[in-house]
């Protein structure tokens, strides 16, 4: 498949192709288990998140959708990311086998799950009922909006780590965009 966009793995000096659906694929995040997520196309074009791991690729399929994509994992093998639906999207966290819904907040009609913790913390980014991106943290069943808390400031958390620090970037009135870091 000359050409085609195909997500990889280095390991020891060795480029590993990870495969395909059926169309380009882009890997995104890797555990310390050495599972990778990302997404990749079908055959009919649709995006689908996969797991690959142990040199296969499983397709993880639609998670009650038409699209999905998987952008982040932890060691525990729990998977998070975005399911695209005809009148939206929604953030999810994939856990042996069980899709739970990380809905967006209040009047916005999309969310995106972006890292997962090892305590199973999520972060990523919500539209709000004004139109706004705001990054959110998904704990316990729990949705909150990192920004109502901050200021109200549009923005995207990133990434969090063991401590629950939140990593991201935010915009700034009279500054612009800036990374900015979220803490307890």
């Amino acid at each position: 498949m000359d050409g085609e966009i195909r997500g990889v793995l280095w390991d020891r000096g060795k480029i590993i192709d990870l495969g395909s659906l059926g169309g380009p694929t882009e890997a995104v995040a890797i555990n310390d288990r050495g599972q990778v997520v990302g997404w990749s196309a079908n055959a009919s074009g649709l995006r689908h998140a996969f797991l690959w791991e142990e040199g296969k690729m499983t397709d993880l399929g639609a998670l009650g959708g038409s699209e999905s994509l998987a952008k982040g994992i932890n060691d525990a093998g729990t998977i998070v990311g975005q399911v695209i639906t005809q009148s939206g999207s929604f953030g999810f966290a994939l856990s042996k086998g069980t899709v739970t819904r990380i809905e967006p907040l209040p009047g916005g009609w999309y969310s995106d799950a972006l890292a997962i913790n090892a305590a199973g913390y999520v972060v990523g980014r919500s539209q709000t009922a004004s139109g706004d991106e705001h990054s959110i943290l998904w704990k316990d069943g729990r949705l909150t909006d990192l920004d109502a808390e901050a200021g109200g400031r549009p923005s995207r958390a990133l990434a969090i780590n063991a401590r629950g620090q939140v990593a991201g970037r935010s915009l700034i009135p009279d500054e612009g965009i800036r990374a900015t870091l979220w803490s307890r």
